[in-house]
């Protein structure tokens, strides 16, 4: 980092490239720190994605393992949580109203309720069109080793309004924030010259990176990312988002957001650290055992298929110098007796020990990497209790993880695209924020619905108690039996149009009141039950409202 300190005056006020390039500074040092890990993480699971060391465009990089299980059970884990979190083609997270509305009249939450679901559609109408689902896969595999980065910035109406990006690991250089949050955030990347002014066309280039794009458009240049949080400058938008060039020390980009453009998440975190570890990190030990012992076997397969020959000769074989390979041919001196002039070596070798080895090696990386949950497919048929045991004890060993990337990706990447289409006058959000008071994300993705079910299945056990205990009558006293439909449709996320308001029930309600009383056979206008007349004309109200 020395061409970035050298010629550095002393710092700034915060928002100019003296202050930014010593932040800079400061985080490439911390990130040392985890390079060697990180490193040997991506190079034993996923040596594709690893790119610490500036490898060659193109180049293997799996040479040393000898195996490519590890590699797709690692490829397995970013399809599975994004297919339990994030699936493709489905509404992953629903818009609702926050804690200020809780106060407001039924009737004006559910309006609210039906207004904010039509703005989710919306959203993911759009997000469907766009490049998240190719874009978040890899930042996925990211997340295994630790933490994972998205950058999203706004389109155009024409194409696409969401402009999705993966950050590779690599790149990214973090500072850590308060609480244990992450502060700013550095990316250092290179980029071919002339896609600078298409990529920023706001940016404003010095004189001598203008010349290489007109003389070498394709020559790649070096530039420096990063995202500030600094609301004292501009509280309405204090995301401050710039773009350097190191040579010059100069910024050119610099703009300011209401929301994060890059979206930094991490699987679990240590105390003290600034980035995550993850799932990757645990296997780590599992997978080099596996492949040592898979290099043993290979290497005993190949003694005993080409073998190891003992040949009678008369020269002298120095021991220090001997190195077993198959096929080779050791000479020795004749002894006498009843020996062939070229005998071949027994090899004792055990498979079956090695096989063994590789086999709880791989089911052990299975588990870490959440594989399998419900068992082989070739294993015998369960019942659908032991599934659903199984799958809530998926549910179980995920949930904290679960818990963290709702907080650190969901959250802010759903207030991110609604940012972005409240800028481009797709919605008007009418200075509304994300933020659980005014706005409320909630998560709709299978592992959420199988929490839902869950609680949805203890309230209909205790509603099946109470009657078989207390009967219809002890039911009816003891519950708010109205309010039923409207807590089962929350849980099972159906759309507040089909849920009856409660002033319509309540109509509902004195109509058969009135029919009651005035002794009317029930089922009939006048009788004890429910006036198909009020009902009909409750349900035009319903449906003109």
């Amino acid at each position: 980092m020395a061409e970035y300190v050298a010629t550095m005056p002393s710092a700034g006020k915060g928002d100019d490239e003296v202050t930014f390039l010593r932040d800079f500074v400061d985080a490439v040092a911390r990130r040392q720190l985890y390079e060697p890990t990180m490193y040997d993480t991506y190079r034993w699971l996923i040596p594709t994605r690893e790119n610490f060391y500036q490898p060659t465009e193109g180049q293997r990089r799996d040479e040393h393992l000898f195996e490519s299980g590890t590699q797709a059970a690692a490829i397995n884990f970013a399809n599975r949580i994004q297919s339990i979190m994030l699936p493709q083609f489905r509404n992953w997270a629903g818009l609702s109203p926050g804690t200020k509305f809780l106060s407001m009249p039924y009737e004006a939450r559910l309006q609210a309720q039906i207004q904010t679901e039509t703005v989710t559609q919306l959203m993911f109408a759009h997000l469907h069109q766009s490049n998240f689902d190719s874009e978040v896969t890899p930042s996925l595999l990211d997340l295994g080793v630790g933490t994972g980065a998205l950058l999203l910035q706004p389109g155009s109406l024409e194409t696409n309004i969401f402009q999705f990006q993966s950050v590779p690991q690599a790149e990214l250089f973090l500072q850590e924030g308060p609480y244990g949050s992450v502060g700013t955030k550095f990316r250092r990347y290179k980029m071919a010259a002339r896609n600078i002014k298409p990529t920023w066309d706001d940016a404003e280039l010095p004189e001598k990176l203008t010349k290489i794009i007109d003389a070498t458009p394709n020559q790649q240049i070096e530039l420096i990312e990063g995202i500030r949080y600094q609301p004292h400058l501009d509280e309405k938008r204090p995301y401050c988002y710039y773009v350097l060039e190191p040579t010059e020390k100069k910024f050119i980009v610099k703009r300011r957001y209401r929301t994060d453009p890059l979206i930094v998440f991490r699987w679990m975190r240590m105390p003290g650290e600034v980035y995550g570890r993850g799932p990757f990190m645990t296997a780590l030990a599992d997978v080099k055992v596996m492949n040592k012992v898979l290099e043993y076997i290979l290497q005993n397969a190949a003694m005993a298929i080409a073998g190891v020959y003992m040949v009678q000769s008369g020269t002298v074989m120095n021991p220090k110098k001997l190195k077993f390979q198959p096929g080779m041919m050791i000479p020795v001196l004749p002894t006498g007796g009843n020996h062939k002039p070229i005998e071949r070596v027994d090899n004792n070798g055990n498979f079956d020990v090695g096989q063994m080895i590789v086999k709880d090696m791989r089911e052990a990386v299975n588990n870490h990497l959440f594989n399998n949950p419900l068992g082989s497919i070739n294993d015998p048929v369960r019942s659908a209790t032991e599934i659903s045991y199984r799958q809530q004890e998926f549910a179980d060993r995920i949930g904290s993880s679960f818990g963290r990337l709702h907080f650190e990706l969901i959250q802010p990447l759903v207030a991110r695209m609604l940012d972005i289409m409240d800028q481009l006058g797709v919605i008007d959000l009418g200075g509304l924020k994300v933020n659980g008071q005014e706005l409320k994300v909630s998560v709709e993705s299978p592992i959420a619905e199988a929490q839902n079910m869950e609680e949805a299945m203890r309230i209909d056990r205790f509603m099946k108690t109470i009657l078989g205990t207390a009967g219809m009558q002890g039911l009816t006293l003891g519950t708010k039996l109205e309010d039923y439909p409207e807590i089962m449709a929350e849980l099972f996320k159906v759309t507040p149009r089909l849920v009856r308001p409660k002033s319509e029930r309540d109509q509902m309600q004195q109509d058969l009141a009135a029919g009651m009383m005035a002794g009317g056979a029930p089922g009939q206008p006048g009788g004890g039950g429910i006036d198909p007349a009020a009902l009909t004309k409750v349900a035009t109200a319903g449906v003109g409202s």
